[in-house]
């Protein structure tokens, strides 16, 4: 019960942040990315709010029925998107400062993460070694979606220089996010270390480091479209592989 409302509302809340990201960036988008569907208007920024919002009041009904505290970490939540999506009230100051600004946008997930754990123990520390490490394996696993998206071919930049591929090149954005991945699955080697394991479950896992290098290669050497389309796949490819690795042994016990 518990695993399923904290996908679902994992789920709604990344929405709600890329509603809120399109929202506050209409402006820049409007300039730099014509092209976009709600720039094209196939699609209004008014629907997606309604969608929005009906998901927030999914998330908050399902959270009060199982955890009235989870509930508390999840109006942090929403209360640090709700500065995110003022921009931290730095107006454009912080947005001069790429790493900086995505970084405080990606720590919204820190609160989504501390509600996850509340769902399954109304008392908790991140003072445990072993939930610290899972929670920075979690986090980072987070960020690794929301940068391989801005990690673009040449052809599909825009005159925002707002990707990681703009700002360090393509060679330095595969390098970034690969040496991103393999970090995070050091953290996971330590997750999976210390639970039951079957040497073939050991070895599957490899599957999600060699599927972001080859990735990475690809769209270092190709720079097409289709190869940079290749790195979010992969990084979803490495998500879905890590944590269900992790969760596998207690699904089937």
């Amino acid at each position: 019960m518990p695993i399923g409302i904290a996908t679902i509302t994992v789920v709604l809340f990344m929405f709600h942040m890329r509603v809120f990201d399109d929202m506050k960036d209409k402006r820049f988008d409007d300039r730099h990315h014509p092209s976009r569907l709600i720039q094209k208007g196939k699609i209004s920024l008014k629907a997606l709010l309604v969608i929005d919002l009906l998901g927030i009041a999914v998330q908050f009904i399902l959270t009060l029925l199982y955890s009235v505290n989870a509930v508390i970490w999840l109006l942090f939540a929403y209360a640090y998107a709700a500065l995110a999506g003022a921009d931290f009230m730095a107006g454009t100051v912080l947005r001069r400062h790429f790493f900086l600004y995505n970084l405080l946008n990606i720590l919204q997930l820190f609160f989504v993460q501390l509600y996850i754990y509340a769902m399954f123990t109304p008392f908790f520390s991140l003072t445990d070694p072993g939930l610290f490490i899972h929670f920075l394996f979690a986090i980072g696993n987070a960020g690794i979606l929301e940068i391989a998206r801005k990690l673009k071919a040449p052809e599909q930049e825009s005159t925002g220089n707002d990707t990681y591929s703009a700002r360090l090149g393509i060679d330095g954005a595969a390098v970034f996010f690969v040496t991103l991945c393999l970090f995070i699955y050091g953290l996971f080697l330590a997750l999976f270390f210390s639970q039951p394991y079957t040497t073939s479950q050991f070895l599957l896992s490899f599957a999600a480091p060699a599927v972001v290098c080859i990735a990475a290669i690809a769209y270092a050497l190709l720079r097409k479209g289709l190869s940079a389309a290749a790195i979010p796949g992969a990084a979803i490819f490495f998500y879905l592989v890590t944590h269900g690795s992790l969760a596998l042994p207690f699904l089937f016990q």
